[in-house]
């Protein structure tokens, strides 16, 4: 006679395991996060001017080093459960070295690469911009350029353009402070850099005028392209 075996629909050992690897990922995201906060003040407090307007790093930058410390905080937790486990500890020893000589020294130029406005000028480091830019003073800037590119039509509103804003110095060099990686994140942060332009007379071009089917005057980019913005006091 066959014994009929009663069957459980949950099994505590397979949730025992999801709970653990639920808090230990809750446990690495909370690190990861409290080690994100404390790189940003550090940069602000590193690269900080008495006299400055605006400082912050770069999207790019932020988003890699959240990242890089979410991987830094799993290793951490392999290390301590395979501490019993030499082969495979040793394995991901190698595996951490790798990843740490790979990326430890794109964590410091991310440290580097922000924009810094000042009362004094501008200084803007690019992420691969080793040694760092210098600040460059309102005078050194030729002009400042607007344009923009259609992403929808008919353009009728801010969200079907995308706004090129750059700055020309006169050694040359340019500045795009509306790149995919631009460290101005804000309309309000667009509008303090434009107002401190505005104040030390930097000249502004603009490339071509915003298409006739634009029709909100509302909008950040509108204002821009009409000249309705007041310098900063």
């Amino acid at each position: 006679m066959l014994e009929l075996r009663k069957t459980h629909p949950f099994q505590p050992s397979k949730w025992a395991n999801f709970l653990r690897l639920l808090v230990k990922g809750c446990l690495i995201f909370l690190l990861a996060l409290i080690g994100w906060i404390g790189f940003i003040f550090l940069q602000q407090k590193s690269h900080s001017e008495p006299d400055q307007v605006y400082i912050m790093g770069t999207v790019g930058s932020y988003i890699f080093l959240f990242l890089f410390l979410v991987l830094l905080f799993y290793f951490i937790f392999s290390f301590f459960a395979l501490r019993q486990q030499a082969e495979r500890l040793k394995r991901k020893f190698y595996i951490f070295v790798v990843f740490y000589l790979i990326t430890s020294p794109l964590v410091l130029l991310s440290f580097d690469n922000y924009l810094l406005v000042t009362t004094k000028g501008i200084q803007y480091n690019s992420f691969f911009s080793v040694e760092g830019e210098p600040l460059k003073e309102w005078k050194q800037i030729e002009k400042l350029v607007l344009d923009y590119e259609v992403k929808q039509i008919p353009t009728q509103t801010s969200d079907d353009l995308r706004l090129r804003y750059i700055l020309y110095f006169r050694d040359g060099s340019t500045v795009d402070l509306n790149h995919l990686n631009s460290p101005l994140y804000k309309r309000s942060e667009f509008i303090t850099i434009h107002r401190v332009l505005l104040k030390y007379k930097v000249p502004i071009q603009i490339i071509r005028p915003l298409p006739n089917t634009f029709k909100d005057q509302s909008s950040f980019i509108y204002k821009l392209f009409h000249h309705q913005y007041q310098p900063s006091s």
